[in-house]
């Protein structure tokens, strides 16, 4: 009998090894016999979420390009810094005397980074400044105050020639819509009076230079760092834009849903750097910052990791700040709260925008598992795409065990391709990994193929 104990207990011991061993060879075989790897370098690192023991690892050390993978680190510092709860504020303030509806002076927006502000939210604003204010009549203009952020408007190692696609937006104190407008060709005929294009939302900026042409498919696109929208042909077309001066367009934006409200503006819109107005008169609270990393993490929107990384640097600036401001304060979180290594990671912004980040897939799992332990896991967690289910990786892993079982974050740009997270076994146990990548050329559907096996394998 005591025979019998002892073989179980060995049985007990050596189980969890032999599990470990198995789940490693796996792993290993699916990387060595995967074409990708004949060109393109991948590393990864494994481990238990609860008691953090590596249970596999290849190259965890070398330093990849990550995409989307920096918006982990981002959201993480953000959580971790505001808590869920955390809201920004957007203001409107006059800076004048209001007398018998008349507002003798500017109309001044202001705010403290709200990544999601939406038009729709604005014109919520414009009518409240006639509904509250008993405003109907501005002397002065609408001036939008750009005082928070300095005048750089992309971050470094962004790629010139992505400007004016939408995932490359530019950055300032505020941001609507993540500062991308639709402009329309309206293709009229030669007879009809109205406006052959315009803009959604509505704006006297930036200017649309038109040449009409019959010939050919009408194109509409905006040359890098330029104001000026151009459009090219007669016929009808649509599409988004990012703005090279955001704050110019959103004065713009205001100005014109104010007139829509009836109310009569005297000045132009401005952008002017200006100290807070005392009396913010009309504010409006932004979604909290649980909802916020999840519009985030999930849909990959790069505008809320921009303005979210300019925020925590103006937590503790007094004057205008920048990315590099704003990717020292992530570096000191990273280092001294989360404790990673100061070797594991390199950013310079906030989204993964940049040829110049680099992360490495064991300080990647150590940021997971500090996030694993933090008060708000949960709310991390349920920020980042599930498998088979939502965001970037609803088409991915269908038809497996993976599904519903895997959240985790993508990163991609040319030639990069990345996943980290944290997957549940079918035995209920939890993981965290990370997946990373680099130097294939063309699609990356072979290597989130590798991608999916391994996480499939992890869930197994």
């Amino acid at each position: 009998m005591n025979r019998v104990i002892a073989l179980f207990s060995l049985l007990c011991l050596t189980a969890p090894l032999a599990m470990a061993q198995s789940l490693a060879e796996r792993l290993g075989t699916l990387i060595d016999t995967s074409p990708v790897t004949a060109r393109t370098f991948v590393a990864m690192q494994v481990a238990d979420a609860e008691t953090g023991e590596i249970l596999f690892e290849r190259c965890p050390d070398n330093l990849f390009t990550p995409a989307s993978n920096v918006k982990l680190y981002t959201s993480a510092c953000a959580l971790d810094t505001w808590g869920p709860d955390h809201t920004f504020d957007t203001h409107l303030g006059v800076d004048g005397d209001i007398e018998d509806g008349i507002l003798h002076g500017d109309l001044i927006l202001f705010g403290d980074g709200d990544p999601v502000l939406t038009s729709e939210d604005l014109r919520t604003m414009a009518q409240r400044v006639r509904s509250e204010l008993g405003i109907e009549r501005i002397t002065g203009g609408v001036v939008v105050n750009d005082s928070r952020v300095d005048p750089v408007r992309k971050g470094p190692g962004w790629m010139w020639d992505d400007d004016p696609d939408v995932y490359n937006m530019s950055l300032a104190s505020l941001m609507l819509d993540y500062n991308v407008l639709t402009a329309e060709a309206l293709g009229l005929s030669s007879g009809d009076e109205r406006d052959p294009f315009r803009l959604v939302p509505p704006s006297a900026y930036p200017p649309i230079e038109w040449r009409p042409s019959s010939e050919g498919s009408t194109e509409i696109t905006r040359q890098p760092f330029r104001d000026v929208i151009e459009i090219r042909g007669g016929g009808s077309a649509s599409r988004h834009l990012t703005m090279h001066d955001p704050a110019q367009w959103i004065a713009g934006v205001l100005h014109q849903m104010l007139i829509d409200e009836g109310i009569e503006v005297e000045g132009r819109p401005l952008v002017e750097t200006l100290p807070p107005v005392a009396d913010p008169g009309i504010s409006h609270e932004s979604l909290p910052l649980s909802d916020i990393i999840a519009l985030f993490n999930k849909p990959s929107e790069n505008a809320i990791g921009e303005m979210l990384l300019l925020d925590l640097a103006a937590e503790t600036a007094e004057g205008p700040v920048d990315f590099r401001d704003g990717a020292a304060r992530l570096t000191e979180w990273l280092t001294r709260e989360a404790g990673l290594d100061p070797g594991d990671f390199n950013l310079v912004d906030g989204s993964g925008l940049s040829r110049y980040d680099l992360i490495c897939a064991s300080g990647t799992v150590d940021l997971l598992l500090h996030m694993w332990q933090h008060p708000h896991r949960q709310v991390y967690v349920d920020s980042l795409p599930i498998a088979g289910v939502d965001g970037s990786l609803r088409s991915r892993m269908g038809g497996t065990p993976a599904v519903g079982r895997v959240h985790a974050k993508t990163g991609t740009m040319s030639g990069v391709s990345c996943l980290s997270g944290y997957a549940e076994t079918v035995q209920g146990q939890w993981l965290v990994f990370s997946i990373l990548t680099n130097g294939h050329i063309g699609s990356s559907a072979p290597s989130r193929g590798l991608q999916d096996r391994l996480c499939v394998a992890l869930v197994e």
